[in-house]
């Protein structure tokens, strides 16, 4: 017997000290599972350890994917004896949820027995190779509710910012982390939507016309016929929906009109002046002013078409001998209304990240820096798993979410949902507000350190 020197230390083996051996499964040994053997019964079984005398001996059946050298193996049983039975259910398992390969396709694994025994090093078998097929039912797909199977939708430049909705009801594929892809096709082509772990998603009408025409090549003012489809996704399996169809008249337009903003900040040059975007009857969008500033909004990248300048606080004039409007300096969201004459200032003191993978979770943003050299606004924080939206001026009245909760970029939305952010770490995040760029939406990006 080998004493270890102190407590914690253990004695170096002798070479009459004899390793378990496992007699089976043999070398080679295949596992197909399928729905109707998964109560039968694997039988694992090994010559003991020969320490040279009598010990209390534990024995481990370790199994692990082949070549990675048992770095994280799947435990298969635990016991003083030289024998352990465990369902092929149980291995399958094991093979699809511990050890993270795909269902219903064939993994190559290797079996090991370990023999502890306090005082003196572990003593580990041969391996033992093999094949598992592993089994998973189906389950059930998801099935699209809303709209219902088609229903028609018309998009106007009254409408754009309304919601498109898509509903479905749950899939069934055992377990309940699901993500949902939701995609709008037309013929072999499609466009994601977005994703999420909810059973439902909305777009803005805005983006569902630029996915149509500009990414599915549709035409602009026509009825165009597609079809939504939900792929549901767990760790081992993704499940499609049946297509459910729609009909969409599209807007004759690929991108929405825009109304650009020459001022004094930018020497009144309107060609090369920031823009805001229309939503429905609104124009809206962010600028930044370096300076106090005069500023008038144009129809057009030049003075020969309609200008707007200032009548009173909030009201707008067509008269084009008018003055223009003064504020800055500061970052503004500007909300102009080219029907009524009116418009709203809001300056942005702070764009900041909140929600519950923030320090301050959902009660206080944790803020962003704004760049002028990029025009974007910036943070590197520490977040943990959670969800994650941003705000300005630390309040709900601007605030952006995602389409797709597990995507590093996008476009912002609105009001829209939080990302989901899946690890802990130190991040950097950066919002863009640039109108210049087509599709003319403003973006997120976000970065793992």
């Amino acid at each position: 017997m080998f004493a270890a020197c102190e407590e914690e230390d253990k004695a170096v083996i002798g070479d009459e000290v004899i390793p378990p051996q496992m007699t089976s499964p043999s070398d080679g040994a295949s596992i197909v599972v399928s729905e109707t053997n998964m109560a039968d019964e694997l039988i694992i079984t090994w010559e003991e350890a020969d320490y040279g005398v009598d010990l209390a001996v534990t024995y481990t059946v370790e199994m692990d994917i082949k070549d990675n050298v048992f770095y994280a193996p799947a435990i298969v049983a635990s016991t003083q004896e030289n024998t352990a039975t465990v369902t092929i259910e149980a291995i399958n398992t094991m093979i699809i949820s511990d050890l993270h390969q795909q269902a219903n396709e064939r993994s190559d694994v290797e079996f090991r027995v370990v023999a502890t025994t306090e005082g003196l090093d572990d003593l580990t078998s041969p391996v033992v190779a093999g094949t598992v097929t592993t089994f998973q039912s189906a389950g059930d797909p998801a099935v699209v509710t809303t709209p219902a199977v088609g229903a028609e939708s018309t998009i106007t430049v009254a409408n754009l910012m309304d919601k498109f909705s898509v509903e479905w009801s749950p899939a069934d594929l055992g377990t309940s982390d699901v993500v949902y892809t939701v995609e709008l096709v037309v013929g072999d082509a499609s466009v994601v939507l977005g994703k999420t772990g909810e059973t439902k998603l909305a777009v803005n009408n805005e983006s569902l016309n630029y996915y149509l025409v500009g990414n599915l090549e549709q035409a602009g003012g026509a009825a165009v016929t597609a079809s939504l489809q939900v792929t549901a996704s767990s760790s081992t399996t993704d499940l499609k929906s049946e297509l459910s169809s729609v009909v969409v008249n599209t807007l004759d337009a690929t991108v929405p009109g825009r109304l650009y903003v020459p001022g004094g900040y930018q020497n009144w040059v309107p060609d090369v002046a920031p823009t805001l975007n229309q939503s429905g009857d609104i124009f809206d969008g962010f600028v930044y002013m370096n300076i106090e500033t005069g500023f008038k909004f144009t129809s057009a990248p030049d003075w020969d078409h309609t200008n707007f300048g200032f009548d009173s606080e909030g009201v707008l004039t067509k008269d084009g001998d008018a003055a223009g409007l003064t504020y800055g300096p500061g970052f503004f969201r500007y909300q102009v209304d080219t029907v009524n004459l009116t418009y709203v200032a809001s300056l942005v003191e702070s764009f900041g990240l909140i929600g519950t993978a923030t320090p301050g979770a959902w009660d206080s943003s944790t803020p962003m820096t704004y760049d002028e050299a990029t025009d974007t606004w910036r943070a590197t924080a520490d977040l943990v798993v959670g969800a994650l939206k941003f705000r300005a001026n630390d309040a709900w009245d601007i605030n952006y979410g995602v389409a797709d909760i597990t995507s590093l970029r996008g476009q912002l939305y609105f009001d829209g949902g939080s990302y989901d952010v899946k690890e802990d770490g130190n991040y950097t995040v950066i919002l863009s507000f640039d109108t210049q760029k087509t599709p003319y939406q403003f973006n997120y990006e976000i970065i793992k350190n």
